[in-house]
């Protein structure tokens, strides 16, 4: 009887701080969603979870209200158990002779341990008790079995039944709380529970063949014996796992929303078409992973491929980086960090399903982007981000239409020659170039985005002397740009302190010069840094295992040079966002000379910076 009385105390703490979910925190949730998405969508969102906040409320409201009715019931069967308790003790000192009287007492005392025993068995929380052994005892109610399944409880230990899995370590500091549970009887329930090292703990369930896993939250309660000594310990399991989903479920959305929101904030900095080169490239380059990842042979070495796979990564995360997209660039540098662990390894079948698995998050973060930008850039004309799509102004389009009217109208007259086709056809071919202009603006804000980065000054100076490149081409050389200057804000411009001790201007300067020469584009590329030093340049490539120490000793100056194109090469001990990776220079090394078909030259002045000429050809398209 004392057992039910104290289980009925325990129950009301118990479900209290359950019900304790209520429209305030509905409305937390709506004000982090107002505060991460769109104005609009936000107060749509904030007046439907407000309804659902006043629809729970009501609930809550009604829940309580019974709730309050059941425990003034269980408080005053209590109390009636009580006063039949002293009845009886009566009984059996004596006090109380009347047969009729004795028999009426006992049935009220089991009508009332009935009532109670039903009111534990309807609520939703399992309830046992188990003695200083740990052994559970044969007062359990209907929930524990509901909870923790069918099985056979009594007179088995806790420890083998409901926390057979917990690890080790858990259960070791299990029992030092259950044996100060027992021993200490002047500390609070309240403050025993604070204590506990499993108060929420994961349950297997294994029903049939079903397993599951289930959340469930646990309070210990104590039964006293006459002596005021804990007798008894009482578990109170409740099952959160449907709580514990929707919190997840919260903590998912808010995260999405607090990531388009950073997507958005840094969106609003660039012009669309800036955006939307980034975002198409990006897509183009993961693409282009995912054809070398599916073309990675297992077990064998796949070093050519995954330096391939490493350089798309690596302009992945600089651009990203340089753009603001945090969690993009983190989560590509991280891949970076594996592949280059594998170069000259052997692929195993569960090396290539981590490099998938990285892959797969930078396109979920991609995956994202394109959502967000789509949204943004498609809201007012229903556009679409396509790379297939070809936009000509207005003006180039008139011109188009007048030019082949008048190649119709010299072609029936007869007098169509091949001059004239010659010039229509180059103006076909260069409908897919890209303004220079465009090439300015983007490399400007790389510039200044990397420059803030490393808290430097620096001038941005860009000159042509010629309108645009084919759209192939044009990536290719502005891939080779960003390289060239982050590696100069990165290595080559000092610190504004550090140039004016040295006599220079506190602002470093980076200057590209593109133009035409013969039949091929020229580019030169410079910066006012300290230029290459090309003692530690041996040094590190020998550290580097690029090269050996006789090998270092027979090199000529230019030859020293050329190691900062090397696969591997850095002079950084410690590879950031921007550079020390190996694989910038690597990359300017490969698109000049291997897809450009051109000439990169390299000419260092000590203290005075490095400069960069760059000479391609033409090609068809302008002949």
């Amino acid at each position: 009887m004392s057992i039910l009385f104290f289980i009925s105390l325990a129950i009301t703490d118990s479900l209290l701080i359950y019900l304790n979910f209520n429209s305030n925190t509905i409305l937390l949730v709506s004000a982090i969603i107002v505060t991460n998405v769109s104005y609009l969508a936000g107060i749509l969102l904030y007046r439907k979870l407000s309804k659902k906040a006043n629809s729970l409320d009501d609930e809550l409201r009604t829940t309580r209200e019974e709730l309050s009715k059941t425990l003034k019931e269980i408080y005053e069967y209590t109390q009636t158990l009580e006063e039949n308790n002293r009845k009886i003790d009566e009984l059996e000192a004596g006090n109380i002779s009347d047969q009729e009287q004795i028999n009426e007492i006992l049935s009220e005392l089991s009508l009332y341990t009935n009532q109670l025993e039903s009111i534990v068995n309807t609520i939703d929380s399992g309830i046992c008790t188990i003695d200083k052994n740990y052994i559970i005892q044969a007062d359990f109610n209907r929930s524990f079995k509901k909870i923790f399944g069918e099985r056979e409880y009594w007179e088995s230990s806790i420890f083998d039944t409901i926390f057979y899995n917990l690890d080790p370590e858990k259960k070791r500091e299990l029992r030092e709380f259950l044996e100060i549970s027992f021993s200490n009887s002047a500390t609070s329930d309240s403050m025993i529970n604070a204590a506990n090292p499993v108060s929420e703990f994961i349950y297997i369930y294994n029903e049939k063949g079903k397993v599951e896993e289930k959340h469930i939250s646990m309070k210990v309660s104590r039964i006293f014996n006459e002596k005021k000594q804990v007798e008894k310990l009482m578990f109170i399991f409740t099952d959160v796992t449907l709580q514990k989903l929707m919190e997840e479920n919260i903590r998912v959305k808010e995260r999405k929303y607090q990531n388009e929101l950073e997507l958005l904030t840094n969106i609003f900095q660039y012009e669309k078409e800036f955006i939307v080169s980034f975002v198409n490239d990006l897509n183009e380059r993961l693409h282009l992973i995912k054809d070398k990842i599916d073309s990675l042979k297992v077990d064998e070495i796949n070093e050519e491929t995954l330096k391939e796979i490493q350089r798309a990564i690596h302009s992945i995360k600089g651009e990203a980086f340089s753009l603001g997209f945090k969690q993009l660039a983190e989560t590509s540098a991280e891949m970076e960090e594996y592949i280059k662990t594998n170069f000259k390894k052997p692929i195993s079948t569960e090396q290539n399903l981590v490099i998938l698995t990285h892959y797969t998050k930078i396109k979920e973060k991609a995956d994202q982007l394109n959502e967000v930008a789509r949204k943004i850039f498609s809201y007012s004309k229903g556009e679409k981000l396509e790379s297939n799509k070809l936009y000509i102004y207005r003006d180039t389009y008139n011109e188009f239409k007048s030019d082949f009217k008048n190649i119709i109208r010299l072609s029936e007259g007869g007098k169509l020659d091949r001059k004239i086709l010659e010039d229509y056809y180059k103006k076909i071919l260069k409908l897919d170039w890209v303004s220079l202009e465009k090439l300015k603006e983007e490399l400007k804000i790389v510039t200044e985005k990397t420059a803030t980065t490393y808290g430097k000054d620096v001038e941005f100076n860009f000159i042509y002397d010629f309108d645009g490149l084919p759209i192939t081409t044009y990536k290719l050389l502005k891939e080779v740009f960003l390289h060239l200057i982050r590696n100069s804000i990165s290595h080559g411009i000092e610190e504004p302190e550090e140039r004016v001790e040295k006599g220079k201007s506190r602002t470093g300067k980076i200057n590209i010069h593109l133009y035409e020469e013969d039949n091929a584009f020229i580019a030169r590329y410079s910066d006012d840094g300290k230029g290459l030093d090309t003692d530690n340049i041996l040094k590190q490539a020998i550290k580097k295992g690029l090269i050996s120490e006789d090998e270092a000793r027979k090199m000529d100056e230019k030859s020293v040079m050329n190691l900062i194109f090397a696969d591997g090469f850095s002079v950084k001990e410690n590879s950031d966002m921007v550079s020390g990776t190996g694989v910038g220079m690597s990359i300017v090394k490969n698109n000049v000379l291997y897809l450009l078909h051109g000439k990169l030259t390299l000419k260092n002045t000590p203290s005075r910076g490095v400069s960069f000429t760059i000479k391609f050809p033409k090609g068809e398209q302008n002949e």
